[in-house]
């Protein structure tokens, strides 16, 4: 600088530029470390969000919040029907061993075929056709292990977006200010007195080319 306190100025100017650069250089670290989880963790969202929306969505068509205990429930009925079923062919069998002719037997009979149809009712209704209970429940079950899995993901990228947050803080880049910008007891640059010296040589120089050159072109001119 042309005096001490440009000199200052221009220190101080550098070390404010230096900072904002660190600065810069700090966000822009920070964004790529955490863009890259945060879209992970976006994505893992909208699977959960996806997952549940067809969960939902497969309730309302099968007319089942729960087709698993649903399934336990009509298995359970199809054992009470089945010990009702067996309860009823002891009777029969007993009393066709014992008294024949027995009045009720017809209505035991009876009993024990209508036992029979409802309990292979029960069990169509649980495993056969695609309308079957069986079919629904293989759907849901594949539903909620997805969503289980989608869960499973999403914790995960929140886990790596709050890791990869603490490790951008961390790595950051300081500028250290060992020594404060001052004003110097003098100017040792420019050199004003040689600059100067400098300058007159070399137009002395030149002029004197210029003039040699000239004075040579009219001798031969002349």
């Amino acid at each position: 600088a042309f005096d001490p306190k440009s000199a200052e100025a221009i220190a101080a100017a550098m070390l404010e530029y230096a900072s904002e650069m660190a600065n810069n250089l700090n966000a822009r670290a920070q964004v790529d470390m955490v863009d890259s989880s945060k879209r992970e963790l976006e994505e893992a969202r909208d699977n959960v969000v996806n997952i549940q929306a067809q969960l939902t969505k497969f309730r309302n068509e099968a007319l089942l919040v729960d087709p698993l205990a649903y399934a336990g429930a009509m298995l359970q009925s199809i054992g009470t029907l089945s010990l009702e079923r067996a309860k009823t062919q002891a009777q029969i069998a007993e009393s066709e061993r014992m008294s024949p002719n027995r009045p009720g037997l017809d209505s035991l009979k009876a009993s024990a075929a209508a036992l029979d149809r409802k309990v292979d009712e029960e069990r169509g209704k649980l495993a056969g056709d695609n309308s079957a209970l069986a079919g629904k429940v293989a759907n849901y079950e594949r539903l909620t292990l997805l969503r289980e899995l989608g869960e499973k993901r999403y914790a995960a990228a929140l886990v790596s977006l709050e890791s990869a947050q603490t490790e951008a803080q961390r790595k950051r880049v300081y500028i250290e200010e060992i020594v404060k910008p001052n004003m110097p007891d003098e100017a040792t640059r420019p050199e004003r007195l040689r600059s100067i010296l400098s300058t007159f040589v070399i137009g002395f120089i030149a002029f004197s080319i210029l003039w040699i050159l000239s004075v040579g072109s009219k001798d031969h001119a002349q």
